[in-house]
């Protein structure tokens, strides 16, 4: 037979379906863990416990930006119904 490459052909662009991308996804993510777990097993506790603060430092800036926003937004908000009651 001339078409031996029926098992679906090959894939010229070297692109993946949804099915592999998802499957690579996974196996990713249960080496991250196990990766984690490893280092975490090998790790002492004075060690876990500065990691976790670096970890909430980390994320916590973007929120402390967002909340003096929203305490200057407060302020502001303040001072206008002061200014007003005052006037009265």
């Amino acid at each position: 037979m001339e078409d031996s490459n029926v098992d679906g052909g090959k894939n010229v662009l070297n692109q993946k379906t949804e099915l592999q991308k998802a499957l690579e996804k996974q196996k990713d993510n249960l080496a991250k863990k196990e990766l984690e777990s490893y280092i975490a097993s090998k790790t002492p506790e004075l060690e876990k416990v500065i990691a976790d603060r670096a970890k909430r430092l980390q994320s916590s800036p973007d929120k402390d930006e967002d909340d003096k926003v929203i305490n200057k937004e407060l302020l502001e908000v303040r001072m206008k119904l002061k200014t007003r009651n005052d006037v009265k």
